[in-house]
């Protein structure tokens, strides 16, 4: 063989290696393609099966609940009671929140902000829902007026008792929540009778039952100086049923309640 054969026949294997590396290269690069299409396939599937995909939302407002004004900087939480999860915002200047939920869930939503009372509980439901809705809400919440007497209609007592139920003490823990917002805020819980019994007896009842609610509020970590019990027995009576004056019941209980003060912000 001469020279030049044996250079061509050198040629021919070099190309022939060659194209058999392309070919397996191009087989793994293809290949890796392939691995990457499929875990991108399944990303998106597994992405749009998840629970959690919001199909709903609302948009809600709060306003004032006496001027009807909105209210800014509130703080919106929503919790999901399928899963509890939890979530909060602030209001816009316009009084504006937005959410978006889950299919087959029950939400609360509450608002809260400094110098105002906590907003009375929502629930919006998606359960049985199979189509988009756009749901609108709008909440009012009250403004907490200085040196005004607010009345605490949860918290009760048997006749004759100084003992608080668990509604009553619900109640207190409310309180308590008012308080730990508002840090500046003092109160006095004030505690009436109605006029059966004696002047002297129902003087000392009602002070025992404000000590009764002082008790339970020290539990919860406030601090005596933001807060005063007094017992006023029958000497703040709302309607005519003082002394030997003849009311029926409703007329008396109407004299037997609980009230709030506030004192200072």
């Amino acid at each position: 063989m001469n020279n030049q054969q044996n250079l061509l026949l050198r040629l021919s294997v070099f190309l022939l290696l060659t194209s058999s590396v392309s070919i397996f290269c191009a087989e793994k690069l293809e290949a890796k393609r392939s691995i990457l299409m499929d875990l991108t396939i399944r990303k998106v599937v597994d992405e749009d099966d998840t629970n959690d995909k919001p199909l709903f939302e609302v948009v809600g407002r709060f306003v004032d609940s006496k001027t009807k004004i909105p209210v800014m900087g509130v703080e919106v939480s929503i919790i999901n009671r399928r899963n509890s999860r939890f979530q909060t915002r602030l209001t816009s200047a316009d009084g504006m929140f937005r959410f978006e939920l889950s299919d087959q869930a029950v939400y609360s939503i509450t608002g809260s902000k400094q110098k105002f009372f906590e907003s009375e509980q929502i629930n919006i439901s998606t359960e049985g829902k199979k189509e988009y809705e756009f749901m609108k809400v709008e909440m009012p919440i009250e403004e907490i007026i200085e040196n005004k007497e607010y009345l605490l209609e949860e918290i009760t007592f048997g006749i004759n008792s100084n003992e608080l139920d668990d509604a009553s003490i619900a109640s207190v823990q409310q309180v308590c929540k008012i308080l730990r917002k508002n840090p500046t805020l003092s109160v006095e819980i004030g505690v009436h009778t109605d006029s059966r019994g004696s002047d002297e007896y129902n003087l000392t009842l009602s002070q025992k039952r404000a000590n009764s609610i002082l008790s339970v509020f020290q539990k919860l970590g406030i601090r005596d100086g933001r807060l005063k019990v007094k017992g006023y027995g029958e000497t703040t009576l709302l309607n005519q049923c003082g002394n030997n004056v003849k009311c029926g019941s409703t007329a008396h209980n109407e004299n037997r309640r609980v009230s709030m003060k506030i004192l200072e912000f």
